[in-house]
C-alpha cells in the first residue's frame, strides 16, 4: 500500500497498480486500485519461504554438486560428508557466503567463477568452478514457477488480467535477478518500476499519508488469515486472508472441559488446515470458566484487527462474563516460539 501510494501521489490517476516485493527471504504480491486520493487493496498473495536466500541456494547447490562429483565428499549434510564438525561447518559456510555474492554479479554479467582454496582445513583441496547465467537461470526455473503461481493467483482473485494492470512497480533485493524481470517485463508488457528501495517507498508512502490532512483514503487489506488452535491442532480461521481492515468479528466455540483450570487459546496466522504449519503469534489463558467441567461452557472470542496492524483478542466465558484479552503486533517475519 505504501509503497503504491509513493509511485501514485503525484499522477492522482484511476490506475491500477502491481506491487511485486521479492527480498531475501519472502515474496509479495499485491494487487492495488486507485482512484483519485483514495487507495483500495483489491488482493494479496505471497510465499514467506521464498526469497533471495532461495536462489543462493540454486549456487550452493551447483557448488555442492561439483564437490561430490570432484572429491566424493558430500557437504548437504554433516553425518554424510565423513568430516569433522568444524571441519564440515568452515566449509558449508564459505560456499555459502561465496554463493550470495556470485548470485549478485550474475545479474550483470554472463558468467562467475568461484574459487576457494583449501576448502577443508584437514583435507586439501582447492576448489574452483564456473557457473554461466544461464546455468544459473535453467537450475532457478522452479523458483521462478512458484512466483509465476502465486501472481497468477492474485490476478485471479483481483479479476483483474495482466494487461489491465496500469503500473508494475518491483522492488526488494531479489529482483534485480534478470530472469525475474525479464518475467515480469513480458507478463505485464510493460517495464515495471524499479529504481527506489522498498524502506524509502515504505516511508514516502506513509509521510504522504501522515501529511496530506486525510486526503489520501487508502483501504488494505488482510494479506493472511488469522486464527486459533482447534482440538486435533486444526486451524479456524476467524478472520480471514483479503478481508478489508480494521474489522472485528466475534465468533462462540463450545468448551469440551478438558482442562480444569483454564481455557488455552492459541493464535496463529497462516493458511493451512494445521496449525502446525503456520505461523504462531501468541498464547491467552483464560480461567474462572462457570460450568467448566460439564462440558457446557462456550467461550466468546473475538478478533479486532485495527489500522495500525494490531490484533486485538479477546476470550469470554460467555456464562460468567470473565475475559482476558491481549494486542499482538501483526508484521512481516514475525514468527514466535510456542514454547515461550
Amino acid at each position: 500500500m505504501a509503497a503504491g501510494i509513493a509511485y501514485g501521489f503525484e499522477d492522482k490517476l484511476n490506475e491500477k497498480i502491481a506491487v511485486i516485493d521479492i527480498g531475501g527471504g519472502t515474496f509479495d504480491v499485491s494487487i492495488l486500485e486507485t482512484e483519485g486520493n483514495s487507495y483500495t487493496t483489491l488482493a494479496i498473495d505471497g510465499d514467506n519461504k521464498l526469497g533471495g536466500d532461495n536462489f543462493d541456494e540454486i549456487i550452493l547447490d551447483l557448488c555442492l554438486k561439483k564437490i561430490r562429483q570432484t572429491v566424493g565428499i558430500d557437504l548437504s549434510n554433516y553425518e554424510r560428508s565423513g568430516l569433522y564438525k568444524d571441519d564440515f561447518s568452515q566449509a558449508k559456510q564459505r560456499l555459502i557466503t561465496e554463493a550470495e555474492r556470485k548470485k549478485i554479479e550474475l545479474s550483470s554479467v554472463d558468467a562467475v567463477t568461484i574459487d576457494i582454496p583449501n576448502l577443508f582445513k584437514n583435507e586439501h583441496y582447492d576448489f574452483s568452478t564456473e557457473i554461466s547465467r544461464e546455468t544459473f537461470e535453467n537450475a532457478s526455473n522452479i523458483l521462478l514457477k512458484r512466483i509465476e503461481r502465486r501472481i497468477d493467483n492474485c490476478l485471479s482473485e483481483a479479476s483483474i488480467a495482466p494487461s489491465k494492470i496500469d503500473k508494475v512497480i518491483l522492488v526488494g533485493g531479489t529482483s534485480y535477478i534478470p530472469i525475474i524481470q525479464n518475467y515480469i517485463r513480458e507478463l505485464f508488457g510493460k517495464n515495471p518500476y524499479s529504481d527506489k528501495d522498498l524502506s524509502k517507498l515504505v516511508a514516502m508512502g506513509a509521510a504522504i499519508i501522515a501529511d496530506d490532512e486525510g486526503k489520501v483514503q487508502p483501504k488494505d487489506i488482510i494479506s493472511h488469515s488469522l486464527g486459533i488452535e482447534l482440538l486435533g491442532g486444526r486451524f479456524y480461521k476467524i478472520l480471514k486472508r483479503n478481508e478489508f481492515y480494521p474489522v472485528t468479528i466475534s465468533r462462540v466455540f463450545p468448551y469440551p472441559g478438558r482442562n480444569p483450570d483454564k481455557f488455552v487459546l492459541d493464535i496463529y496466522e497462516g493458511e493451512d488446515e494445521l496449525c502446525a504449519k503456520n505461523a504462531f503469534y501468541g498464547r491467552l489463558n483464560l480461567g474462572g470458566i462457570a460450568d467448566i467441567r460439564s462440558g457446557k461452557a462456550k467461550v466468546k472470542v473475538t478478533f479486532a484487527f485495527d489500522k495500525n496492524r494490531e490484533l486485538h483478542v479477546t476470550a469470554q466465558d460467555v456464562k460468567s462474563g470473565n475475559q482476558r484479552s491481549k494486542t499482538i503486533k501483526i508484521a512481516k517475519d514475525v514468527k514466535i516460539n510456542k514454547d515461550l
